[in-house]
């Protein structure tokens, strides 16, 4: 396979989050720094018989996935933290989708089942350098599809 000349950068990244199963998103792309996927693994078994030296093998379910998003904290009520906090605090469920180049006619757009957010996203930070507060949340979902934006 020759090399690609379609490498791009995550620049042009576009996310929003729902808090009401996908009914309505909020755009979150002026807060989001990093957006990182973990997880997701598939479960395999495996089974020796009494004839032959290697195993049987199956393969199975997925594990939960993990969305990992930093954000820039605020203060402001319609904001990412305060959607944030009330989502952990109250146990409610959340999903996010992005694209990796924008919402635009033609690019892929990741969306994710509903989950939870399972790391507590209070602020905390360094007080020396005067860095911008940043909060890094997880949020744990089922699976992620992926479609073409319309």
């Amino acid at each position: 396979m020759p090399q690609t000349t379609g490498g791009m950068s995550f620049v042009d990244a576009r996310a929003e989050v729902s808090v009401n199963a996908g009914g309505l998103y909020t755009d979150i792309s002026g807060h989001m720094s990093t957006l990182g996927v973990e997880g997701g693994e598939r479960n395999f078994g495996t089974r020796f018989t009494a004839d032959g030296d290697i195993p049987i093998v199956g393969i199975g379910k997925r594990q939960l996935t993990n969305v990992k998003v930093s954000s820039v904290y605020t203060e402001t009520a319609s904001e990412i933290f305060e959607l944030l906090m009330n989502a952990y605090e109250n146990k409610t469920k959340m999903r996010i989708r992005w694209a990796p180049k924008g919402f635009v006619v033609g690019n892929f757009v990741y969306t994710t089942s509903d989950g939870y957010v399972i790391t507590q996203p209070y602020p905390g930070g360094d007080v020396a350098p005067g860095d911008i507060i940043m909060n890094e949340w997880t949020l744990q979902v089922g699976g992620i599809t992926k479609s073409v934006q319309a």
